[in-house]
């Protein structure tokens, strides 16, 4: 194993791997985002077949919908009822004519297909990922890591320095050092899960909530946290102290579930008290009482977590939480990528955010939300690009959004409202020749995507064919 360039250290010892569970899978939620004043647009919007728009009028794009990062709502912080109370639930912004999101056939894109995508990105702009993220994502994408801790994993994953990660290793190894003792003196598990999740709030997450604070190094540094790398750190210092414990995704928000003796409970993490409120409902008081618990009888154990498991309470005010999907440790490392491709998207940053979604995938292709950011990269870069006058380069990010989703409406529209304004443009400066050799590009392109013959009516119908 070399050693980790510009610092001499070896990544790759550390914390175990988590006992992980599987779970049911789900999407993201969506956030529709739409530039301001661009309507969809239609496969064909009235221009005469072979016929030019008008010179003077500037073709209008739809920007693709981009689906929000995983950092979730704090839940509050304050004391309140146990149950979802905070929760931010997906919602959606319209384009002006009221028509909603326009769905993309919801199949993973192809392990081969994303990496002959990541060698054409690399000829449009250089990788941004560092040495130690690309050694990060081959260890992951067998689904398990071998050279990389987790704690290690998702610092790199944020874009954490080599140096700075063995920092804070130092940094978290003393606060899992302390939770191990805080969980020995406890009386009980729950007291002990609660003590964890109280040190997790009273000594890491110290700064507050913000949505973008997603790289845990950041959280040691600055006690700054979202939903992601709270649930991290407690994760790693849970099970620290002896209690398996999983990460879960909900639309835009993960959580924690924790196993104990008597009952698997769901940890805001975000949320202060709500461990506080959690032991106040009557199945945990009785369940904390001592004798319960280091009863040897299995049938009162069986008792117990019948209640616990079986209580009105729980169905009622957990009802949420049981419809997440629990992640995978390559897939928390995933959804990292996912949420710095969400903060390049809303910067305009379209060659990183195509990079983040790529590595995001390739560690989880089931990440629908990510598919649907990839899209939004390559096709709000097309719109940039275009109103650049840069039509060939728009063209090609189009085209490679099509390989990846052949049956997106806003792309295949895209694309030939493209073409219609490039004609427009190139017969105007007397280059009609020009323009029919990038049209004749387009068919052989297009001719093998499966999908796209609307598309390819329409640039016959410019030809004139």
């Amino acid at each position: 194993m070399k050693s980790v360039a510009g610092c001499g250290r070896r990544i790759g010892s550390g914390l175990a791997a988590a006992v992980l569970f599987g779970g049911l899978v789900l999407g993201l939620g969506q956030l529709a985002h739409s530039r301001s004043g661009l309507p969809v647009a239609s496969q064909r919007d009235g221009t005469p077949p072979g016929g030019n728009a008008p010179t003077n009028h500037q073709e209008n794009y739809s920007a693709a919908e981009l689906t929000p990062r995983l950092g979730g709502n704090p839940g509050g912080t304050t004391a309140g009822a146990v149950g979802l109370a905070g929760m931010k639930k997906p919602h959606f912004l319209r384009e002006l004519n009221g028509s909603s999101r326009s769905s993309v056939q919801a199949t993973a894109i192809s392990a081969d297909l994303l990496e002959q995508l990541q060698q054409r990105a690399a000829d449009w702009s250089p990788c941004p990922l560092s040495e130690d993220e690309w050694r990060l994502v081959q260890d992951c994408e067998d689904q398990r890591m071998e050279d990389f801790s987790f704690f290690q994993a998702v610092l790199v994953a944020g874009g954490t320095s080599a140096c700075e990660v063995a920092d804070y290793q130092r940094i978290f190894d003393k606060h899992l050092t302390t939770v191990k003792v805080v969980a020995r003196q406890s009386p009980d598990e729950f007291s002990a899960i609660r003590s964890v999740f109280g040190y997790l709030h009273n000594k890491i997450l110290t700064g507050g909530y913000q949505i973008d604070a997603t790289n845990p190094g950041v959280t040691l540094k600055t006690g700054r946290y979202n939903c992601v790398s709270a649930a991290i750190l407690f994760k790693l210092l849970a099970e620290a102290a002896g209690y398996p414990t999983r990460i879960q995704q909900l639309p835009t928000h993960a959580f924690c579930r924790v196993e104990t003796t008597f009952a698997s409970i769901p940890v805001e993490c975000t949320a202060p008290r709500w461990l506080d409120e959690v032991f106040r409902m009557p199945q945990f008081r009785l369940a904390t009482r001592g004798p319960a618990l280091s009863t040897e009888d299995e049938t009162e154990r069986e008792d117990l977590r019948r209640l616990v498991s079986t209580s009105r309470a729980t169905e009622r005010d957990w009802q949420l939480y049981d419809q997440g999907r629990t992640m995978s440790e390559t897939q928390i490392v995933g959804t990292i990528y996912y949420n710095r491709g969400v903060d390049a998207l809303f910067a305009h940053q379209f060659d990183r955010a195509l990079y983040a979604n790529i590595i995001a995938l390739r560690l989880d292709p089931t990440n629908q939300s990510a598919k649907d950011n990839l899209l939004a990269s390559l096709n709000n870069w097309a719109i940039a690009l275009a109103e650049a006058g840069h039509f060939s380069q728009a063209a090609e990010r189009l085209y490679w959004a099509l390989r990846c989703a052949p049956n997106s409406q806003p792309v295949q529209a895209n694309l030939t409202r493209l073409f219609r304004q490039w004609k427009a443009t190139l017969t105007g400066e007397g280059r009609s020749t020009e323009f029919r050799a990038e049209a004749e590009k387009g068919l052989r392109e297009l001719s093998s995507i499966p999908g796209t013959e609307p598309v390819q009516e329409n640039l016959r119908a410019l030809l004139g064919k």
